[in-house]
């Protein structure tokens, strides 16, 4: 309770806190920029909405998927790393001949 009544107090009466007050706490520009900051932070909110279910679910596969011996399993993991770099079209990478994993995977 001593520190809020501290700051309450004392930050009015620091230098520079009528610039402070009016850059930070102008009512007139918070009402005009308010509608865009919230849709900003209603599309953040959508994006962890989206994105938190698929990374727990691709973390349990994967933590899952870390016992399995079978010699198939990692053919596939190869496989759909190929296929991910080819829809990511990434072609730079192959023309450098120090990038022996991406010739590896591709090749």
């Amino acid at each position: 309770m001593a520190v809020v009544l501290a700051v309450v107090l004392l930050v009015p009466l620091a230098p520079g806190w009528d610039a402070v007050k009016r850059s930070f706490f102008n009512g007139e520009v918070f009402a005009k920029t308010f509608p865009g900051l919230l849709d900003a932070f209603l599309m953040n909110v959508a994006i962890f909405l989206w994105c938190a279910p698929i990374i727990a679910v691709l973390g349990l596969v994967i933590a899952l998927f870390r016992d399995v011996r079978s010699p198939a399993w990692w053919r596939g993991i190869w496989i759909l790393i190929r296929l991910t770099l080819k829809a990511m079209r990434i072609k730079s990478v192959s023309q450098r001949s120090h990038c022996w994993a991406y010739r590896l995977i591709m090749h």
